[in-house]
């Protein structure tokens, strides 16, 4: 895993996804790879936290998006949420009840520019769907996505990577938009993915 992470701030990439990173770490290696996402960040790299372990998106993550089924739950600063809203997924997070939400509201303070876009994406992979998710990563920022298993976590970050293939929807990076999402034209992109099951897909 501290592998694939030093491979991808090699390539110089704009935005790393980070897909369930500690499943596989001890204690030690955990606290390392926070302090490499500190330093991530303090050199404006956007990085996109996927995790069901609500500990760790408090430690590294500014924002929260919860997901279920697909869909978008909710978006908000993490600090002005507890835990205990957080699980399950969404239910009572900022007295939604868990109604799904088309759109991921936008920091009102972010002025600088915008990395990354990922719009309304609908997709369907191995029966697991997402459905108008629309995400906006700022420089230097940590969007965590939390949710349970089968809710879509891995799945959006598999979109943003280019390795779930798409319907429809759009994605650009730095302003420029991205053509056919694929591996190679998201690392082209400057996107890195670190994937939950490193043995499957760490090639990818």
């Amino acid at each position: 895993q501290m592998v694939a992470l030093a491979r991808a701030v090699s390539v110089r990439a704009q935005v790393v996804i980070m897909d369930e990173p500690t499943s596989s770490l001890e204690p030690r290696e955990v606290e390392t790879l926070f302090r490499v996402i500190g330093d991530l960040r303090r050199k404006n790299i956007a990085v996109v936290y996927v995790s069901h372990r609500m500990d760790e998106l408090y430690r590294v993550c500014e924002r929260v998006t919860v997901l279920r089924d697909g869909r978008h739950i909710h978006t908000g600063e993490l600090a002005g949420l507890d835990r205990v809203q957080l699980v399950p997924a969404g239910e009572t997070v900022g007295g939604e009840h868990g109604r799904a939400r088309d759109v991921v509201p936008l920091l009102a303070e972010a002025r600088h520019a915008v990395p990354a876009h990922l719009g309304d994406l609908p997709a369907e992979h191995h029966g697991h769907q997402l459905d108008g998710v629309s995400l906006e990563l700022h420089p230097g920022e940590v969007l965590g996505l939390g949710g349970l298993l089968g809710s879509g976590r891995s799945e959006t970050a598999r979109a943003l990577a280019g390795a779930l293939p798409l319907d429809a929807g759009e994605m650009t990076v730095g302003g420029a938009p991205v053509g056919r999402l694929t591996p190679a034209s998201a690392i082209r992109a400057g996107i890195s993915l670190l994937p939950e099951d490193r043995k499957a897909d760490g090639i990818v």
